[in-house]
């Protein structure tokens, strides 16, 4: 029986890299994988690939690994998110980020609640001194309400954002140097989000 695909196909003295899947299935969230700060209240679903529902009580609040930071530049995460309930002046986020709250380097996809710019989603990135850009992306707020995949890529020199596998925006400016976490956040009480799917890779 081959009890690793990576070893199978590859030199034992080139071992894999870190990497971290989570499906959210089950009961409750694991509390030895996730920590939860702010406001942050997660429930399952239930329903067929629902994942777990997060729901911002107030404030800014958090869905990430305890400020325990095993990915670095080259890196990758992926989040399967769903929007369920937002209003005026509320926003969410899924990427990385390097400390809660939030410090440190950081790459994740972003939207708020409102018109112009701010009413699409966003690619931010941020270096180990907290400095960050934002990139618009094609997809509207209004599109989140559906089930997406938000891809974020820090490729050394540069980072990159995909929606449902397809490259959306690129970025060199304010680029990840310090090691982070995954993490999500709604912020302001009306704004809940369903998430079924996260991994995260060194590359």
């Amino acid at each position: 029986m081959v009890k690793s695909l990576y070893e199978h196909l590859n030199k034992l003295s080139d071992p894999p890299k870190k990497r971290f899947v989570d499906n959210f299935t089950g009961r409750e969230l694991d509390d030895k994988i996730w920590a939860t700060s702010g406001n942050m209240a997660v429930t399952p679903n239930d329903e067929i690939d629902g994942g777990m529902h997060c729901d911002g009580v107030s404030g800014w609040s958090d869905l990430h690994q305890g400020n325990i930071c095993h990915f670095s530049n080259p890196c990758s995460v992926i989040w399967g998110i769903r929007i369920t309930r937002s209003n005026q002046t509320n926003q969410w986020g899924a990427g990385m980020i390097g400390e809660i709250p939030y410090a440190g380097s950081g790459m994740y996809a972003t939207a708020t609640y409102g018109s112009g710019a701010s009413a699409y989603v966003q690619m931010v990135t941020r270096n180990s001194t907290g400095q960050a850009n934002g990139v618009m992306t094609s997809m509207p707020f209004k599109g989140t309400y559906n089930w997406h995949k938000y891809q974020c890529d820090a490729l050394s020199t540069h980072c990159q954002t995909l929606i449902d596998d397809m490259l959306e925006v690129t970025s060199t400016s304010k680029i990840p140097d310090s090691d982070m976490m995954p993490f999500l956040y709604c912020y302001n009480s009306i704004t809940e989000l369903d998430c079924n799917y996260c991994e995260a890779w060194n590359v």
